[in-house]
């Protein structure tokens, strides 16, 4: 006859395995539009193209702000602490790309999309592209930003 602890530590081992193989799939936390922002190569006319990572702020029609890829744990100050002096932004290089994942309550697409330098380290941008938290559809955007940089050739 089988016991009744044999038999509870034998579900117990299928719900650990279970457990294990369930942490092997990628989970989602929650809806993220990416926008990809490829820099500049230095050289010729162009020089110092990388630079600090662009804050990307989301909006509607309305001009109402959605998303963000703003690390909120910067801004989430332990009690009785003063709010940091600079904020923990990464950085892109020169000739590099980088893609931002903006995370946002559900899937609709932005209107609107602001990119803003959190210093005044900006970079030089060869083109942005973007695609939706439903992942449907992605954009792009050329353009003479490299002008701007003083590329002379863009």
């Amino acid at each position: 006859m089988v016991s009744p602890n044999s038999i509870l530590q034998v579900v117990g081992g299928v719900i650990k395995v279970i457990t294990g193989l369930y942490s092997l799939w990628p989970r989602s936390d929650g809806p993220k539009t990416t926008v990809r922002i490829a820099v500049g190569l230095d050289g010729h006319s162009l020089t110092g193209a990388g630079g600090s990572d662009p804050k990307i702020i989301l909006f509607n029609a309305n001009y109402d702000r959605f998303g963000d890829n703003i690390d909120v744990s910067y801004y989430t100050v332990p009690s009785g602490q003063p709010p940091p002096c600079e904020p923990a932004w990464g950085s892109i290089e020169s000739g590099n790309v980088k893609d931002y994942a903006n995370n946002q309550a559900d899937t609709k697409q932005a209107q609107y999309i602001k990119l803003s330098m959190p210093d005044d380290e900006g970079i030089c941008i060869a083109y942005v592209s973007v695609t939706w938290a439903d992942g449907n559809d992605a954009f792009a955007w050329l353009g003479d930003w490299g002008l701007a940089c003083g590329a002379a050739s863009w």
